[in-house]
């Protein structure tokens, strides 16, 4: 028993040091850039899909202000007058599939080294599918939006108040309170990331200028406008025929945007 001893020392010596070895391993410096470039990229990936969210919110609205002036929404759109950033136009595909009097489809679609990317499908009524998981909104977007909205309030009558529009519509309660000189239209956020932030607007003032935010917006990414004559956007990833077919349109969680 005695002579196994020795033995046994030599071998719990040899795993003590194994262990504290192993606890004391530096991750390769290769290891770490490869899992930073992966959540740069990541990250870059996430503000896009945002700006593409926001960008066919844009359109829709559009696409509906142009239907209250001409009894039906556009394929062209270059008609809506509106700008893209250029990071879109370089990865994603934009499509009118339907327009009518009452029936809107916009199709947004990558490609990525030849093969399907992201598939994003919004209708007039603001419905989105997608087959990633939506990132959330931006607050300066968000205060964008609801301001907007205080805008259009304000040029309507209290008693007769105007549906919000939009992908992230839900975010602010609004409501008409009594001004010293003239009714005052207030946005209050509900949920996050804008909880008790609060907006306002009447006759002679804004809280904040919506051409401020909007700036602030366009400038973080730059921006082209669409050539008159297109239908489409398309950058060096085209959409692949047969595309909607392929892909499995994931709906919204309940918990994204209503």
């Amino acid at each position: 028993m005695f002579a196994r001893l020795p033995a046994v020392l030599v071998f719990s010596g040899l795993l003590t040091g194994l262990i504290w070895w192993s606890g004391h391993l530096d991750t390769p410096p290769a290891a770490e850039e490869n899992i930073t470039s992966k959540n740069e990229e990541l990250s870059v990936q996430a503000l896009i899909r945002q700006d593409l969210i926001e960008t066919l919110d844009q359109i829709v609205i559009a696409e509906r202000q142009y239907r209250n002036t001409f009894g039906h929404f556009t394929r062209l759109i270059s008609k809506l007058q509106l700008t893209f950033s250029n990071s879109l136009t370089q990865n994603y595909a934009f499509t009118i599939t339907e327009a009518t009097s009452d029936h809107l489809m916009v199709i947004a679609a990558s490609e990525e080294q030849g093969r399907n990317g992201d598939f994003v499908a919004i209708n007039h009524d603001f419905q989105i599918r997608a087959n990633f998981p939506l990132p959330p909104p931006r607050v300066e977007y968000l205060r964008l939006h609801a301001l907007n909205h205080l805008h259009e309030l304000r040029s309507g009558s209290p008693n007769q108040p105007i549906a919000e529009e939009g992908v992230y519509r839900g975010y602010f309660s609004y409501e008409f309170q009594n001004g010293p000189e003239s009714p005052i239209a207030i946005a209050v956020g509900l949920r996050p990331p804008v909880v008790g932030v609060e907006l306002y607007s009447d006759l002679n003032h804004t809280s904040e200028g919506p051409n401020e935010l909007l700036g602030e917006l366009i400038g973080r990414i730059p921006k082209q406008t669409l050539s008159k004559t297109g239908q489409k956007i398309e950058g060096r990833y085209r959409k692949s025929r047969g595309l909607a077919a392929e892909l499995e349109i994931e709906p919204i969680p309940s918990s994204g945007i209503r």
